[in-house]
């Protein structure tokens, strides 16, 4: 057996790096491979370096700006695998599928479930043998053998001092385009990434348009959140913000209530945060789905009249409510011990199954054997093409830069706040935050 080497982009710390370290610990023990994980706005480093990988596993291939990079990595002899980080879209399967972007330079795509599969078939974007539906591997950690890595209910509780003996709601929010209002900086980047990376339809179009959407239904989330703290009083309220979010909007809004379960968590997996939960309260989102894996109450919060970030199919699986009593009279009920409702169960398991593929634990396993299927197939090795006309245009790029400096995009977080200029809290990984989640994968787990 062939041994490789394999560098995997990260994106979100508090929502991919667990998956992706799962996946380095069982090719480096199951098959010996090198694995190196690498925070993805550090992508053009990898190259050149003294990794020079076999195999480099991208998010996606969506924006434009990859794919010159790309090339050239496949010029070296390197190849190109897409790991995705979302597979499950509320709104836009033709984004997600790849409808507008140039996936030809691909090896092959890893999909959460065969509905995904059926999108890119029907758009084209890749042939079907380089298609590989294996589930998500973040859901393994609901699963035998990684849920091994879930933290107890009591160290959870000691961790945020919650009285364990009391019931516990969870908040979930995911308004992300909200925060591209906030100043002049944030709405110049959301234009132009958006123009970029969005297209086909009418938020492509209008993105200022959809932000102030997801404004004005955050602006009723806060409303009604001020208001359901005032009325629960015995029970523990939890808020966890999306990792895109600005979180020191919800510092200010959690600050400003006087409860004294209230707590607001946001550097937390949410295995961990929905599993210490009795009822789940959210937008249309993933984690919402993911709380169907534990079997937990979930609400779907949909009080704006002119919602538009909403998944039906996604939506049948939980209490929808459209006011504020329908949210109060629902979160009784859960409270008051009732159970799911058999109709909206089948509808859950109706969307995992279109949706997730299988849940069975081994997603992050059928990954791993893919990649050492790929690995040991390898002919010849990589080498570097110094007069690459695409690494010239980088050094060029370079001279420029530090004779014409331009001011950056402050996309590195604060070392004082642990915040970029959008707001996303300690959103990129490091080097410790790897070696940690190595450690405590060997320690749940042992060898693979």
């Amino acid at each position: 057996m062939k041994k490789g080497k394999i560098a995997i982009l990260v994106d979100h710390k508090w929502r991919d790096l667990p998956g992706y370290a799962y996946l380095k610990y069982l090719l480096e023990n199951n098959y010996g491979h090198s694995v190196w994980l690498i925070e993805k706005g550090q992508a053009a480093k990898i190259i050149p370096s003294n990794l020079l990988p076999d195999m480099v596993l991208f998010i996606h291939l969506l924006s434009p700006a990859l794919h010159d990079y790309v090339k050239y990595l496949k010029d070296l002899g390197i190849i190109i695998g897409i790991l995705p980080t979302e597979g499950m879209p509320a709104i836009r399967p033709d984004l997600l599928a790849g409808k507008y972007a140039d996936y030809s330079l691909a090896d092959f795509h890893f999909l959460w479930s065969d509905t995904m599969k059926d999108f890119m078939l029907k758009y084209k974007v890749m042939p079907e043998d380089k298609l590989f539906v294996c589930g998500c591997t973040r859901f393994d950690f609901y699963r035998e053998p990684a849920s091994k890595c879930m933290i107890k209910k009591e160290d959870f509780a000691n961790k945020y001092n919650i009285n364990i003996k009391l019931k516990t709601i969870l908040f979930i929010t995911n308004y992300t385009r909200s925060i591209f209002l906030a100043n002049e900086e944030r709405r110049d980047f959301y234009l132009k990434d958006t123009k970029i990376n969005e297209k086909g339809d009418d938020v492509g179009e209008n993105p200022l348009k959809y932000a102030q959407k997801d404004l004005e239904s955050r602006n009723i989330f806060v409303e009604n959140f001020k208001l359901f703290c005032s009325e629960y009083r015995n029970v523990n309220i939890l808020l966890k913000p999306h990792p895109a979010e600005d979180i020191e909007f919800y510092r200010n809004l959690v600050s400003g209530i006087k409860h004294p379960n209230v707590r607001l968590i946001y550097q937390e997996y949410i295995w961990d945060l929905l599993n210490f939960t009795d009822v789940y309260i959210g937008r249309t989102c993933t984690t919402g789905v993911e709380a169907w894996f534990l079997n937990k109450p979930t609400i779907t919060f949909n009080l704006n009249p002119a919602e538009y970030y909403y998944s039906e199919a996604q939506g049948k699986g939980s209490n929808i409510v459209r006011t504020y009593r329908e949210l109060i009279d629902m979160t009784n009920y859960y409270l008051q011990g009732n159970e799911i409702k058999p109709e909206i169960l089948e509808c859950r398991e109706k969307f995992i199954q279109d949706w997730c593929y299988k849940l069975d634990g081994r997603s992050t396993q059928r990954c791993a054997e893919i990649i050492n299927k790929f690995i040991d197939n390898i002919n010849i090795k990589p080498k570097i093409k110094f007069l690459h006309p695409f690494l010239i245009h980088k050094i060029l790029g370079k001279v420029k830069k530090s004779i014409y400096p331009s001011k950056p995009l402050k996309f590195e977080s604060d070392p004082n706040t642990k915040t970029n200029f959008m707001g996303h809290y300690d959103k990129y990984i490091t080097q410790k935050d790897v070696d940690y989640w190595d450690q405590k994968i060997k320690s749940c787990l042992g060898k693979a």
